[in-house]
């Protein structure tokens, strides 16, 4: 879990060393070999003083590199699960450049719940909303939240007793991990929906379309139940 390998300082750290620092030493590397290719085959005269700088250059960077590595290579291990729908910005070669308006809807019905509960800085909390059956049909229900329409290809789960309704969780972050929302992680998340609860009685509920009205894919329209609204 990232909580047990990493401190907000040291995730910070990481993010550099990966995003600048490394970039850096490739392009240190690169020039040095380029350098290293001159003296080779144009210089005749300090040959070997040039190429023990240069060579040791290159042997520094390499080292820089592995021992960086070594230190901080669990972060490719959670760095994919650190989404839009979780932050708000990522690492840039120069400082954090911030996700627009229109790749955070776009992740709010991204599910990533196994990949959030694998950074371990998150809790989960049950979350549920009323909705209206309106029956199921071509292995879709259907369903209206508040005014809108919409169709969920899923098998809902049927109740004795229960009300139709979304059921999903909710992220907060520990409060262990709080210093991780000064780099941009939020406290708390979106819904995310695990599954669909409808009454026993209603499971014969055929759903028709009636005055015309056409209903939206819930899995690409739902920032009403993400945002929690």
């Amino acid at each position: 879990m990232i909580g047990k390998v990493f401190t907000p300082e040291k995730w910070r750290h990481a993010e550099f060393f990966y995003h600048t620092g490394v970039m850096s030493l490739l392009l240190l590397a690169v020039v040095c070999l380029l350098f290293l290719c001159i003296f080779l085959l144009y210089v005749k005269s300090h040959k070997g003083r040039s190429l023990a700088i240069f060579g040791g250059m290159l042997l520094m960077c390499g080292v820089v590199y592995l021992v960086g590595n070594s230190y901080y290579g669990a972060y490719y291990t959670y760095m994919p699960d650190v989404q839009p729908n979780i932050r708000d910005r990522e690492r840039a070669f120069i400082g954090y450049k911030y996700y627009d308006g229109a790749t955070m809807t776009a992740y709010t019905h991204i599910q990533n719940i196994a990949g959030i509960e694998k950074l371990g800085i998150y809790e989960a909390k049950p979350v549920e909303r009323e909705i209206e059956y309106l029956g199921y049909a071509y292995g879709s229900v259907y369903f209206k939240v508040g005014a809108q329409q919409y169709y969920l290809r899923t098998t809902p789960e049927f109740q004795e007793n229960a009300t139709a309704k979304l059921i999903g969780v909710q992220y907060h972050l520990k409060a262990s991990a709080a210093g991780f929302k000064q780099l941009g992680f939020f406290s708390e998340t979106n819904n995310f929906l695990t599954k669909v609860v409808l009454p026993m009685s209603e499971k014969s509920v055929v759903y028709e379309q009636k005055d015309g009205k056409m209903s939206k894919d819930f899995t690409v329209n739902q920032n009403e139940w993400a945002a929690n609204k």
